[in-house]
């Protein structure tokens, strides 16, 4: 969804969920990655209710490309508050943050094992066991070294998937 101003520490931010229709129509994809979440959390945004609206976005992408094979919900990685420019320490504590991401990331896999058990192709992906603090360089954008390990976990994690590869 999209935060308004008044309902974010950060400002206002744009949501996706308004652009699956263009986007899955002008690039319809079987197999989806969905890294999101961190601008919420940034944001403060309505973090109980952060499940909820994956879920929404999660149900569009897969009621908007019917041959999708596979949906992954990535969890997010940790931010590193002690060096993050979007958030002021004093309004949200780094030990705030740390409990906003857990959370957040219980959500996902909530939302993706309920998605499994009703028969929809979605799987959590476990991101945030990839990386480390050590690898964001400002506290939330991976440095170069951070987005080689996430290729290198995505890497991994696909070609596990035996229905992504019948040749095998």
């Amino acid at each position: 969804d999209s935060i308004a101003a008044d309902a974010s520490l950060t400002g206002p931010r744009a949501g996706i969920l308004p652009l699956v229709p263009m986007l899955t129509a002008q690039f319809p994809a079987d197999v989806i990655l969905l890294q999101i979440g961190t601008n919420d959390i940034l944001s403060r945004h309505a973090l109980p209710q952060f499940g909820e609206r994956l879920g929404r976005l999660t149900d569009a992408l897969l009621d908007a490309l019917p041959a999708c094979r596979l949906l992954a919900l990535a969890t997010l990685p940790d931010i590193d508050a002690a060096r993050c420019p979007y958030i002021d320490p004093r309004v949200f504590p780094a030990g705030a943050v740390d409990a906003a991401v857990s959370d957040c990331n219980a959500q996902i896999r909530q939302l993706a094992a309920a998605a499994q058990k009703a028969g929809k192709p979605v799987l959590s992906a476990d991101i945030h066991s990839a990386l480390t603090k050590a690898d964001l360089r400002d506290g939330v954008h991976p440095a170069a070294s951070g987005y080689e390990k996430i290729g290198r976990y995505w890497f991994r994690f696909l070609t596990a998937q035996p229905f992504l590869h019948p040749e095998r």
